[in-house]
């Protein structure tokens, strides 16, 4: 986490106004990627929200797959919850994140379609002690057009000042943090209802900050279709972000990454355990 503050600092102050810059942290499988990422994005993202309170995406977290995104949503809105009190301090208000998929309704009539029934939101467990229920959004919630979930076996909730459930509310009030995969991004570009989320149209700020997970898999015809629609959005939004790529091991990952992003590698640095970092463990079968 350190050195990727360091690597983020370096590229923030010293690379090109007019070019992308990036960082690439390659483990292994369960070696905390993902939390090494958000604690500095999360870190640089209050920073950001203390300078300017509008509301707009500023991490964009872009997935191969949908399945990748439900993954990694849960442990963020944790690690953001663990920020709340700094962030009403700093900011007055939570950081608040969202996913833009397949599944997400695009409003409350949408969410109704199955009249009477609560709506599961598989993004989000229960985080009472001791009960770890699935989250719903009730169908009375849905008909008063309250945007909340709760847990279905404590009645804990989570309001819309953590999460936000539908499109149309992505479109009011983006959140700061915005879950998505490729090809919502590819679809969206041209839609001029949407596609601000990504920071495309006037007067509009792009996000600074793109994640891409599981770079590793974008190789042969998914590695180039993604890296076109990585320099279309870029040309689009008029932006030169840092992108921050969590992968398994990579040979020449700089080179791949700054081939993907459209970097040059010499902006794009490698983050990887050290001999010293590593622990040895051991499993019983």
């Amino acid at each position: 986490t350190e050195r990727i503050l360091r690597a983020w600092h370096f590229h923030s102050h010293h690379a090109r106004v007019k070019e992308a810059t990036g960082t690439i942290v390659c483990a292994g499988t369960g070696s905390g990627k993902t939390l090494a990422f958000y604690l500095p994005a999360l870190t640089s993202l209050l920073n950001d929200i203390q300078r300017d309170n509008a509301q707009r995406v500023r991490t964009l977290a872009l997935y191969p797959r949908k399945e990748l995104l439900k993954d990694q949503f849960m442990e963020t809105w944790s690690k953001c919850r663990e920020l709340d009190n700094q962030a009403l301090v700093l900011t007055g208000r939570k950081i608040r994140i969202g996913s833009f998929f397949g599944d997400t309704p695009f409003n409350h009539q949408y969410a109704m379609k199955d009249k009477d029934k609560d709506m599961p939101f598989d993004l989000l467990r229960c985080t009472t002690p001791k009960c770890s229920g699935q989250m719903h959004w009730k169908a009375e919630d849905i008909k008063a057009k309250k945007e909340i979930l709760r847990c279905s076996h404590c009645n804990h909730s989570v309001d819309s000042d953590e999460v936000i459930l539908t499109r149309v509310s992505l479109m009011k009030n983006p959140p700061d943090i915005l879950f998505t995969t490729t090809e919502m991004l590819n679809q969206h570009l041209g839609n001029n209802q949407t596609n601000h989320l990504f920071g495309v149209g006037i007067d509009v700020t792009p996000p600074p900050v793109v994640l891409l997970d599981e770079v590793h898999t974008y190789v042969g015809n998914t590695g180039a279709q993604t890296a076109y629609l990585l320099r279309r959005w870029m040309q689009l939004a008029r932006s030169h972000p840092h992108f921050v790529g969590l992968s398994a091991t990579l040979s020449d990952a700089e080179r791949f990454f700054a081939d993907l992003v459209g970097a040059h590698k010499k902006h794009v640095a490698l983050i990887e355990p050290k001999f010293h970092e590593m622990e040895d463990e051991g499993a019983e079968y």
